[in-house]
């Protein structure tokens, strides 16, 4: 078995082994990634079945309200469940795979079940922490959207405070994209950190925060470029059923259920494709980090993945960040 040469990588020695490993390795992370995909394709054609107006025909105006009001809950119902649904999927194929690019990097073999397992007991925390995250990225803008809420519900008369108000949310909208895009890089390595070092959320946050240090830059090359192959894999897949969909809805034709299952399939198989990229990135940054910063132990770190799957933080002094 050949034990992968731990040293610090160049941006494109980096990228150029998220590329190896993903080719090398293609069933094993497309896999992992078709998995959830295959149950939320499942989910939402069911979503779909639930909530598609069948035969809503005007015979009275109260039956007519009701089946509408039945149909809005339904709605909101299903929109409900694909969420909850996408998040535990997405948390599960994120981890996994973290795991088994973490094996393959160290020298050991990987296999989707095997990927899974190792991501008994860290789910939880794994939501938590990118609840977390996700909250730290979106809270502004959430912010800003209640904020426009307020000022379109001011009166008419005082349209002065309307018009201050709408260029002051307008100039909190620009300060929060870099915003945004700084803490997405801050606690860009907090999922590896977690799951490899089996830290708690908050502790990956803090962790992640301290290894990013000086390495920003790097991981929104990396994350910018594989955003931008998941967009292409999208617009292929997905972008000539869109376009049936809008000619269709545009001429006020009927929308077939099959036009709306092959769509959802679509997004499904591109994700899967794409998907596995920006967390192969990711998890060698993370290990490219530790090297760089820790002089990553690379016995401590096979023996201990070897059986428990995450392995202690490494106790080396923290050097200065590189450049």
């Amino acid at each position: 078995m050949t034990v992968t040469e731990l040293r610090p990588l160049s941006l494109g020695e980096l990228l150029d082994r998220t590329f190896s490993y993903y080719r090398s390795h293609f069933w094993v992370f497309v896999g992992i990634m078709a998995i959830p995909q295959v149950f939320l394709v499942a989910v939402d054609l069911l979503r779909q079945a639930l909530t598609r107006p069948g035969s809503i025909v005007g015979v009275n105006s109260q039956r007519s309200e009701e089946q509408f009001l039945t149909l809005g809950v339904g709605v909101i119902v299903g929109v409900v469940i694909v969420v909850v649904a996408y998040a535990f999927a997405y948390a599960a194929a994120l981890g996994a795979t973290t795991f088994a690019l973490s094996r393959l990097h160290l020298g050991q073999s990987a296999t989707i079940r095997g990927a899974y397992q190792s991501m008994r007991g860290h789910v939880w925390r794994l939501l938590k922490l990118l609840a977390l995250v996700w909250l730290w990225i979106f809270g502004p803008f959430v912010l800003v959207g209640v904020g426009v809420v307020a000022v379109a519900g001011l009166p008419v008369a005082a349209s002065g405070t309307r018009i201050l108000a709408a260029l002051l949310l307008v100039g909190l909208f620009v300060l929060a994209v870099p915003l945004a895009i700084w803490m997405a890089l801050r606690y860009g390595v907090a999922v590896p950190a977690l799951l490899l070092e089996n830290l708690t959320a908050r502790q990956a946050l803090k962790r992640s925060a301290l290894l990013t240090q000086g390495y920003k830059g790097r991981l929104f090359l990396i994350g910018f470029l594989m955003t931008l192959i998941a967009a292409v894999v999208a617009l292929v897949f997905e972008g000539p059923l869109s376009v049936a969909l809008a000619m269709l809805a545009s001429k006020g034709g009927q929308i077939s259920a099959w036009l709306l299952a092959a769509i959802s399939v679509a997004g499904s198989l591109s994700r899967a494709l794409s998907g596995p990229l920006l967390t192969i990135g990711i998890a060698l940054a993370y290990y490219d980090l530790r090297v760089r910063k820790e002089g990553f132990d690379l016995q401590l770190m096979v023996a201990a993945l070897g059986d428990a799957g995450p392995a202690p933080p490494s106790s080396a002094p923290d050097p200065a960040a590189p450049s």
